[in-house]
């Protein structure tokens, strides 16, 4: 179905077009990665439209689709068409969203596309392969290992939220064959619910009449989605709990802080300061009184929705003897940082990181079809690269030490100690 109509997007350099089945592709030409193109299409729903029973069959349909191939393609013979020409194409059901990401080289965009269809279109399910794949997830679920410890801290991190689930044997047994199929059909059949994103080095007049070909010839209703807020959030306060796991050499930390609050350029900013800052303070004090045994990774991120939320994690390995006295340093940088600013070389050094970072960032396709993506959800500009550098530029050790004690000011923290079981 052809493109009906056709308006260019401010500020992003992209132009959207709306297909006759309803569908809109927000397409961004750039030579920044001369022999790339990426594509991905999203729609807001995910697990959140399930009930509580049904997570375990929705969260295994997309990985159930992928062990059994699309269209004609069994899955192997589709990883070897995929391997022969560099081509990548694959769904997801998250929690408030299903999407599907792939990319390819500029030459071979009508494979890219062909295989998108596919995606959408040409599911396929097969029962043996069902068998084998429960089987294989269940003999893996029974060894104690990092998958376990993942999701233990995932559920921990969640507030031990009834819809995070543990992948253990009472949940694979609740995986539905006969409700699997209904399940992607309900996600990916229709096309009109999605937005899709393509960004890479192609003439849009080359682009636009091969995506008309097979995104315009998906199946679309004209329904929209939107995702429920589920009530999933941390434990509210300070929770602090010790595991003792099977097979570790040593303790593991993981302490997990956050904070809904507003959703903006300036706290993104400020919180990547208090990630370097706090990280290479925690190392050098380590260094100083441990010896420089132990490495300390602290990392942050921002979850948009359902509430706008600042994370920090930090995390590190240790003799469990140690597990509380290196948490106490991290705990002691965390309130000096919020008792007095840092000195302005110190924030200009976070700063100077931060600007290279994002510098490198925006010549990645990748980069601008994540903002087209949260641009399109929440109606945030946060590729605005004026906005970007006056933060940078005027912001004070005064200005970073109010973000500090605004952040530390009621946070939720998880704190867990992994031991390994004697």
């Amino acid at each position: 179905s052809p493109v009906i109509s056709e308006h260019e997007i401010t500020g992003f350099d992209a132009v959207e077009w709306t297909l006759a089945n309803g569908v809109k592709v927000v397409y961004r030409e750039s030579s920044q990665e001369g022999n790339k193109l990426a594509l991905k299409a999203y729609s807001p729903g995910g697990t959140s439209l399930y009930e509580e029973d049904m997570l375990p069959t929705v969260e295994m349909t997309v990985p159930f689709v992928k062990a059994c191939g699309l269209g004609d393609y069994d899955a192997m013979a589709l990883k070897r068409k995929m391997e022969s020409k560099g081509l990548k194409c694959e769904a997801s059901i998250r929690e408030l969203n299903e999407y599907v990401i792939a990319s390819a080289l500029p030459e071979d965009v009508e494979s890219m596309l062909q295989l998108v269809y596919m995606t959408f279109a040409q599911p396929r399910f097969d029962r043996e392969v069902f068998g084998k794949m429960m089987a294989q997830q269940l003999m893996q679920s029974r060894m104690q290992g990092m998958n376990l410890l993942q999701d233990t801290v995932k559920r921990l991190q969640n507030g031990c939220h009834p819809r995070v689930l543990l992948k253990n044997a009472a949940y694979f047994g609740k995986v539905d064959l006969d409700k699997i199929e209904q399940v992607y059909r309900e996600r990916f059949s229709n096309a009109g619910d999605f937005t899709f994103f393509i960004t890479g080095n192609i003439p849009a007049a080359e682009l636009k009449p091969l995506v008309e070909k097979y995104i315009g010839s998906l199946p679309s209703v004209g329904s929209r989605e939107k995702w429920i807020d589920r009530g999933i959030r941390p434990f509210r306060g300070k929770r602090e709990c010790e595991i003792e796991f099977m097979g570790l050499p040593s303790s593991i930390v993981v302490l997990s802080m956050g904070k809904e609050m507003e959703d903006n350029i300036r706290h993104a900013v400020c919180l990547q300061a208090l990630k370097n800052i706090l990280q290479t303070r925690s190392m050098n004090v380590i260094r100083e009184k441990e010896g420089g045994t132990y490495a300390v990774n602290v990392n942050e991120s921002v979850v948009h929705e359902p509430a706008a939320r600042y994370n920090l994690v930090v995390e590190f390995q240790c003799n469990p003897l140690n597990a509380g006295k290196l948490k106490d340093i991290v705990y002691g940088e965390l309130e000096r940082l919020q008792q007095q600013a840092p000195s302005r070389d110190e924030l200009m050094m976070a700063l100077n990181s931060i600007r290279k970072k994002e510098g490198e960032a925006r010549e990645s396709n990748v980069y601008w079809q994540e903002k087209l993506v949260l641009y399109y959800r929440t109606g945030l500009n946060q590729a605005d690269v004026r906005e970007f550098e006056e933060i940078v530029d005027k912001l004070t050790p005064e200005d970073f030490l109010e973000f500090v004690r605004e952040f530390w000011e009621n946070v939720d923290i998880t704190d867990v100690v992994f031991k390994p079981k004697s």
